[in-house]
């Protein structure tokens, strides 16, 4: 039995929820990129990208890596970048995946999780409301 999409948009809305998303307005980006779940608001879903490899003009230690071997839907080990949020209103991040824009993945395992929330509350380059996200 399929999940109504409504359900699959709410499970996949909470913390440390990984969707795809291809190329699109929201992360600006041409080629598709997993998007993990740092936070829901009333109103928003905020995200943090993941790339293959470190960004080298941001601060390593907002970059926390996390491992194929914990997150199986990855193909290598990643990272989680914590220096850029992506706040996306909650009904076009339901309405990105009811249109299959965003593409359900799986979820980020705890202690990647919680390495990721050290990242971005500690990350310089964030403004405070953004590090707020992260607790």
């Amino acid at each position: 039995m399929d999940l109504p999409k409504k359900l699959i948009g709410e499970l996949y809305s909470e913390r440390g929820s990984v969707v795809h998303s291809e190329m699109n307005s929201v992360i600006k980006t041409d080629h598709g990129k997993y998007l993990l779940v740092v936070k829901k608001t009333e109103s928003l879903i905020v995200c943090c990208s993941i790339n293959t490899n470190r960004v080298y003009f941001k601060p390593e230690e907002s970059q926390p890596k996390i491992l194929k071997r914990e997150n199986d839907f990855l193909d290598h080990d990643s990272y989680v970048d914590c220096a850029q949020v992506f706040s996306i209103e909650m009904q076009k991040f339901y309405d990105n995946i009811k249109t299959g824009v965003f593409v359900p993945i799986g979820f980020l395992n705890n202690l990647a999780m919680a390495a990721v929330l050290r990242a971005g509350q500690t990350c310089r380059v964030l403004k405070k409301f953004e590090q707020e996200y992260f607790k």
